[in-house]
């Protein structure tokens, strides 16, 4: 792991403005797309910064650094090296830019995982959402997973090991939280084939099937064949957000009832976060690190 034996992180960011990504990579995007609609100019924007951002990071990552695997420690085999995104882009898909929504392109994300030794080479199928990370890595690690995490530990998938998928990943979409604005919730869940998908604001609902059609165009919640599948995915998901006690509100009702200054002090579990405590834990951590 080097570094005195701490764990580390890597994070990198695409550029924000279109001058920030190299001109060669910005050519390599090619001509840029036109869509209609009053995001046409950040469609323009994104359609070629994002791609040559993410070109960047590429050249940047390949080779890996030998540091960064642990070869000059002769650690290699000890670090585990995971390599993933929090959300993808729609690029203009569905006409929409950016993130926050549970069609594919925002959804899905690469996540690679290294461990010489440990890790074979291959690929799995097994659904893994936000949630599964933390306990699937300890579990990999061979260390103790808290009982109050909600996810899953699938580190059997990466091991080798025949390990039981959940059978089906759930998404929120609280709204605009940025700019605490109502209007844009939503709920959703997908299995191994399907998306089902409802919003707050209108109770309209969407049932796609990813195999028959990968683009997710035709919306199977208005075809009568599919009434039975569409209630059977209604009722996963509200028997799932009532185990979680997600009452689905409001964005501004997060805000009011769930956040202090944009820091997260109450949950859907009753469980509460001290601020205070919070920043004591930070700072006595950051001088330990100082100190080593």
């Amino acid at each position: 792991m080097g570094m005195g034996q701490l764990p580390f992180r890597i994070h990198g960011t695409v550029p924000q403005r279109e001058n920030s990504a190299p001109t060669e990579l910005l050519r390599k995007t090619g001509p840029v797309r036109r869509y209609l609609g009053d995001s046409a100019a950040e469609l323009r924007f994104s359609s070629r910064t994002i791609p040559a951002g993410l070109l960047r990071h590429d050249r940047g990552y390949r080779p890996l650094p030998r540091p960064l695997v642990g070869r000059e420690q002769g650690l290699e085999n000890d670090t585990l090296l995971v390599f993933t995104s929090d959300h993808g882009e729609m690029f203009g898909s569905h006409g929409r830019r950016a993130k926050y929504i549970f069609y594919e392109e925002a959804c899905r994300v690469p996540f690679l995982v290294r461990w010489p030794g440990r890790i074979r080479a291959g690929a799995t199928d097994t659904l893994l959402s936000t949630p599964d990370i933390m306990p699937t890595l300890l579990g990999a690690l061979g260390l103790r997973i808290p009982r109050a995490v909600e996810g899953a530990d699938l580190s059997g998938n990466l091991l080798g090991k025949s390990t039981r998928g959940p059978e089906a990943i759930y998404m929120q979409g609280m709204g605009t939280t940025a700019a605490w604005l109502d209007g844009t919730e939503w709920r959703a869940l997908r299995n191994d084939r399907y998306t089902y998908a409802i919003y707050r604001r209108d109770r309209s609902e969407l049932l796609f099937d990813n195999a028959a059609d990968p683009y997710q165009l035709k919306n199977l919640a208005g075809d009568r064949a599919q009434q039975a599948m569409l209630t059977h995915y209604r009722t996963q998901l509200q028997r799932w957000m009532k185990e979680h006690n997600d009452q689905f509100e409001s964005c501004t009702w997060y805000r009011d009832h769930w956040t202090a200054d944009r820091n997260i002090v109450n949950t859907a579990t009753g469980v509460k976060q001290d601020l205070t405590a919070l920043d004591h834990v930070v700072q006595r951590t950051s001088r330990e690190i100082a100190g080593q």
